[in-house]
């Protein structure tokens, strides 16, 4: 069983590697596209808190204090998709846009009593836009277009540690190792239309992650007693002035459609230089309360409820691009995010095949909603993103190992103060999400012979 995950891991990551995924907003134009949260559906059905969302049956790879509370004997293998549908409005003018994705993939491995292991993949950030505008000159049309498309993807190989493990109180260190990779494009191109052929000229740049990071975290979870459990984490990621290569070109073409009649006017420039990857701070809290088995309902049901709270920044003000003798910081503004996220679980254990207990009744059902502010910046105006989601959890059991379906819904609109006038984006957003934990009687069994 771990031969085959490992292989579905690694198929997976390949796919992916050379797949051309993007977004589609034209708020991912500028720097290095959108950075936005790409999490799963797990976290997205609470409004996309992940910072203290910690339990055993749960791969969480953006915080790595979690993985030394995956269950001892069971590791997790995690996979989700993502498809959005989208509307742009400014003024008088709408166009709609799509796209889908992977949003993550990883496994985590505990081993020991206090330790766990885990590696993956998952985007940093993605850009994906097409803006077309014409105007007259000289009684001839010019017509303008822009393209971006690309991402960088975060490969992540982290450990954890869990420095206290009593009956009511631990606490847990870990620190996650990134390989940022992936190509962004950015191209501009002006051109007339003469007998059918597009006649003009165009500049292209691509700019290729090619460094390391990394970022830390931390839980603490305290239980006073078998009904209430509150989990305080944080995580944090240093400012990182990641190496990365860009390359420029400009090329004439008498016909856009036909390669050689492009004439270069600027031949290829390589350059070796950095951008600011910036620093980050999430902190997240998580309180849990389940009823008592003594006060067990007619129904047979024993519920938990939990509430969750998110607050992050990132500090977006110092990003700097640097090749050469160039330098750009693009005048973007520090971002921040405010979440906050309900879960239900009618009978929280799934294990049970009490007879008159339904299926829906095992099920988790999560609600949440969100505000941030983005770092892009217009006429002294932020990007301001707001949303809410729903989501839903259903648990399967093999021999006794818990693995889960995860479904959310969102719906958000981003704009710059969500002005009428001005560029808005409505979306809305569906996650699927996969955790697979083997069965209890395959993994690290030992035979005795009496």
């Amino acid at each position: 069983m771990l031969k085959r995950l490992l292989l579905l891991f690694f198929a997976v990551q390949t796919v992916s590697s050379f797949a051309q995924v993007s977004t589609t907003s034209p708020f991912s134009s500028r720097g290095i596209g959108d950075a936005s949260f790409y999490g799963d559906a797990r976290f997205m059905g609470l409004g996309g808190i992940s910072t203290a969302i910690i339990d055993s049956t749960n791969t969480n790879l953006f915080n790595p204090a979690s993985y030394s509370f995956v269950a001892r004997g069971l590791p997790l293998f995690t996979i989700g998709i993502a498809h959005e549908e989208k509307t742009f409005i400014e003024g008088d003018a709408t166009a709609n846009g799509r796209f889908s994705s992977i949003t993550q993939m990883g496994l985590a491995v505990p081993f020991g009593n206090r330790f766990g292991l885990a590696f993956g993949l998952k985007p940093y950030s993605r850009m994906g836009y097409e803006i077309n505008t014409a105007e007259v000159v000289n009684n001839d049309s010019i017509f303008y277009d822009y393209l971006g498309k690309g991402e960088i993807q975060q490969f992540i190989l982290g450990f954890s540690w869990k420095l206290v493990n009593r009956l009511n109180s631990q606490f847990s260190i870990g620190a996650n190792g990134i390989r940022y990779f992936g190509r962004i494009e950015n191209e501009r191109k002006a051109f007339r239309r003469v007998n059918f052929n597009e006649v003009g000229a165009f500049d292209r740049t691509f700019i290729q992650a090619a460094d390391f990071g990394y970022n830390l975290g931390v839980v603490y979870q305290y239980k006073p007693s078998s009904r209430h459990n509150l989990t305080l984490a944080a995580t944090y990621q240093l400012n990182n002035e990641a190496t990365m290569n860009r390359s420029h070109t400009r090329v004439h073409f008498g016909n856009f459609s036909n390669v050689n009649s492009y004439d270069t006017i600027m031949p290829l420039i390589r350059q070796r230089g950095t951008i600011t990857i910036p620093e980050q701070v999430n902190i997240g809290f998580n309180y849990e309360f389940k009823a008592a088995r003594d006060t067990l309902s007619r129904s047979g049901r024993l519920p938990s409820f939990s509430i969750a709270g998110e607050f992050s920044q990132e500090m977006w003000s110092t990003y700097q691009e640097v090749f050469g003798q160039s330098l750009n910081s693009l005048g973007f503004e520090n971002a921040r995010a405010y979440r906050f996220g309900f879960e239900y679980i009618p009978h929280r254990f799934p294990q049970d095949r009490a007879m008159f207990l339904k299926k829906r009744q095992k099920w988790t059902y999560r609600f949440g909603t969100f505000l941030l502010e983005e770092p892009h910046v217009l006429d002294g105006q932020q990007v301001m993103h707001v949303g809410a989601s729903m989501g839903l959890g259903v648990p399967f059991v093999v021999n006794r190992a818990v693995s889960t379906l995860n479904l959310s819904v969102t719906y958000g609109q981003r704009g710059f103060n969500l002005s009428e006038e001005l560029l808005r984006e409505n979306y809305v957003g569906i996650k699927f999400g996969l955790n697979i934990a083997p069965s209890y009687d395959r993994w690290f069994t030992k035979s005795q012979i009496d």
